[in-house]
């Protein structure tokens, strides 16, 4: 597993426990992540399931602001929100 499946799974993670906006910017950052290596996106077939029912939740443009803060956040401030993300929650 990758950092960008690391995040993905974080956000999966964030989403069940109702931590909205970071599941969304994990989301961006690990598409940011993937792009950055040249891979395709994550969010597709069952993986897209979780985050098509956050987007609903949050509502189409809030929930593209946070997966655009994540999209544009670097590498480093992106693993230290999925760890923030996760001890919060604990």
């Amino acid at each position: 597993m990758d950092a960008a499946q690391c995040m993905f799974v974080t956000a999966m993670v964030c989403t069940l426990r109702g931590q909205g906006e970071d599941a969304a910017r994990l989301v961006g950052a690990a598409a940011a992540t993937r792009e950055r290596l040249g891979r395709p996106p994550l969010r597709e077939g069952i993986y897209a399931r979780p985050f098509e029912a956050l987007e609903e939740e949050l509502g189409r443009e809030r929930y593209k602001r946070a997966y655009d803060e994540g999209f544009a956040t670097p590498f480093e401030d992106a693993v230290a929100l999925a760890s923030e993300s996760l001890a919060a929650s604990a």
